[in-house]
């Protein structure tokens, strides 16, 4: 029997196990559904010992934060915001220890379109951002020219040499 009303097990989220019914077919995806399919990607790669020293997994949070620190930096105060030290943090850590970062974005609040896209920060052996979304666009490798699919602000905040990455 399906434990209906319960929470997921194996998965941080609180939200009750019928609230997969959206994984069965073209249904629009929430925030947590998308952590939990991001938390299942985190124990992959913390389970191959090749992946876990190079590659983290951050929860959809990640994107508005980037773009928060995008728009502070546009604004000056980036550098002094507390709050938004941690990213920069990151940012360091991904380029000095040639590693990746793993995320996905909500695109409803950037360009209106309501849909999700996948986001590698890759500092493995350059600084590149692969972007790819939900409807089947591949991901595709931005340096420092910009790709017409990655909305303007996103590719800026996360290539940006005022952003978290440099």
């Amino acid at each position: 029997m399906i434990p209906w009303g319960v929470p997921k097990a194996g998965l941080s989220d609180s939200e009750e196990f019928h609230t997969l019914w959206r994984l069965l077919g073209p249904h629009w995806l929430s925030g947590s559904q998308m952590n939990d399919m991001l938390e299942l990607l985190r124990y992959k790669i913390n389970s191959n010992p090749d992946l876990i020293k190079n590659t983290c997994v951050a929860g959809v949070a990640f994107i508005p934060k980037v773009l928060e620190a995008y728009r502070a930096a546009q604004e000056g105060t980036y550098w002094t915001a507390q709050d938004l030290q941690w990213i920069c943090d990151l940012g360091d850590d991904l380029v000095h220890n040639s590693a990746a970062l793993i995320t996905s974005g909500h695109l409803g609040d950037i360009t209106d379109k309501p849909h999700w896209i996948g986001v590698v920060l890759d500092c493995r052996e350059s600084i590149f951002v692969r972007y790819g979304d939900s409807f089947g666009t591949p991901i595709q490798e931005v340096s420092t020219i910009l790709i017409a699919l990655i909305p303007e602000e996103l590719s800026a905040a996360c290539i940006s040499k005022t952003s978290f990455l440099l």
